[in-house]
């Protein structure tokens, strides 16, 4: 959370993404802190005008109303019209304090603003009628419900996402998924029991629920009977979950507004399957045994006919698609559902599916057919038929599973929650998140001591110091 306040983050060029990608990464230790980090985040970026105004955007795009009062007291400093635009959006947010609003109020009545810019606070305010198509367009923006959908065209698109039942980390991720798709999130939280004003919502954007909690609660609040509500997955770190979510919601859009799913893509594993990242990495016979959840004959044995690993004798390597591959095999193996072709296959369609530009769940069958997610079951892509047992998600080769003997192989992207893999990064090799520190280098370092591991990587903390040793320990073992 100490980045929020890191200057660097708001001379990005591209700050909506790189404080999204922040939100993706937060746990549910520091999910619920995000709005309290980001108010904390304005005092020390109050000093400069241009990080001050780039901190308002962010918590307009992500409707983070906490912040207003930091933001109300740092217009006190530089007096900027632009500033009281953003605090009139916060504030109608219907948890935002009605005294704020009415600080703004008041400041744009003293204010001696030029006229355009009076009109816009007001607007936000809802203080004014447009006049003309581009205050209408503002005031659609800003107050939804009272506009017919044939409006919403030159709107940015809004989604309501409720918090009643959502997990924190969850709540972010979805958030930073569909700003960085082009919403305006509005969000609602589950202490409210009214709307200060039933304009605020419109029945024709769409609501993010949890579950059946959410819509009855949405339902209560607007008196709606009939909204489009989008459900988030059970399981967000599925390949494709949020690309699927933000497709989900950009068809319950009004015609006209669009939201850009393929950004969303990327945020989630997604990019494991580029074209790029499969063909990277060199996993050593200790990281495919630990990794992949084989055993050295297993390996072997594969290594002779279709996992034919590169370099010499000594020191073969595999690189990442073949990873996949092996645990794929490992996985049907954990179900009782021994893969019955050859392996190679299977390397050939992580590659088919880095290929497709399409947004959907793919699953192989044990003869290395491909299937795709028809929403209602899933279909060959050679013949067309359905599967009928026996397929398994590509994604499942991703996740953490049990093999033999109880022994749990570890998430491949997120072997603990603070390590990670990225075949791009160290060839692979596990590291400490964000850092170019391998879990086994720290391992081997502290054979000669704590100190000597604190004085090696002293910006290490001990957490990310416990989970590089217990991971890199293991990895050592092994190879032993």
């Amino acid at each position: 959370m100490d980045l929020f306040v890191a200057e660097d983050i708001y001379e990005s060029p591209d700050l909506t993404r790189e404080f999204a990608a922040l939100l993706i990464e937060l746990d549910d230790v520091e999910a619920p802190f995000v709005p309290q980090a980001l108010a904390y985040a304005s005092q020390p970026l109050a000093v400069d005008i241009n990080r001050w105004r780039a901190l308002g955007e962010l918590a307009v795009q992500f409707d983070i109303y906490e912040v207003a009062a930091s933001l109300l007291a740092g217009f006190k400093r530089w007096q900027d019209p632009h500033q009281l635009a953003t605090l009139a959006t916060l504030t109608s947010n219907p948890n935002a304090s009605l005294e704020l609003r009415s600080h703004v109020s008041q400041m744009v009545d003293a204010g001696g603003f030029q006229d355009a810019m009076t009109r816009i606070v007001r607007i936000r305010l809802k203080e004014l009628e447009p006049a003309s198509d581009l205050e209408r367009t503002l005031d659609a923006q800003s107050w939804p419900g009272k506009y017919r959908p044939q409006t919403f065209s030159a709107v940015a698109p809004v989604v309501y996402l409720s918090d009643v039942d959502a997990p924190p980390d969850q709540y972010w991720k979805v958030a930073a998924a569909l700003v960085d798709s082009g919403a305006r999130i509005r969000r609602v939280s589950s202490d409210l029991s009214s709307l200060r004003d039933q304009a605020w919502a419109s029945a024709n954007f769409p609501v993010v629920v949890w579950g059946g909690s959410g819509r009855a609660h949405w339902r209560k609040l607007t008196g709606f009977e009939n909204f489009p509500a989008v459900q988030v997955p059970p399981d967000l770190r599925q390949t494709l979950a949020l690309a699927r979510l933000v497709n989900d919601v950009a068809a319950a859009m009004p015609s006209g507004v669009l939201l850009d799913s393929r950004r969303a893509a990327s945020f989630s594993s997604t990019d494991v399957f580029s074209p790029e990242l499969l063909g990277e990495g060199a996993f050593d016979s200790a990281e495919m045994i630990f990794l992949g959840g084989a055993s050295r004959s297993i390996l072997q044995r594969l290594a002779k006919e279709a996992l034919q690993p590169a370099g010499d004798r000594a020191q073969h390597h595999w690189a990442f698609d073949q990873l996949i591959t092996l645990r794929l095999i490992q996985v049907f193996k954990s179900r009782n559902k021994h893969f019955r072709g050859p392996a190679q296959d299977l390397t050939r369609r992580l590659h088919d599916i880095a290929a497709a530009s399409e947004v959907t769940q793919v699953a192989i069958d044990v003869h290395g057919q491909m299937y795709t997610d028809k929403g209602d079951g899933f279909e060959s892509l050679v013949s067309g038929q359905r599967a009928l047992d026996g397929v398994l998600l590509v994604d499942e080769a991703l996740k953490s599973f049990k093999i033999g003997g109880g022994i749990v192989v570890p998430d491949l992207l997120r072997p603990s929650p603070r390590t990670a893999v990225d075949p791009s990064v160290l060839a692979g090799t596990p590291t400490i998140r964000e850092r170019r520190v391998s879990a086994r280098s720290i391992a081997e370092i502290n054979l000669h001591g704590i100190d000597v591991l604190r004085s090696a990587y002293p910006e290490l903390d001990p957490t990310e110091i416990g989970e590089g040793l217990r991971l890199g320990n293991q990895i050592l073992a092994v190879r032993s």
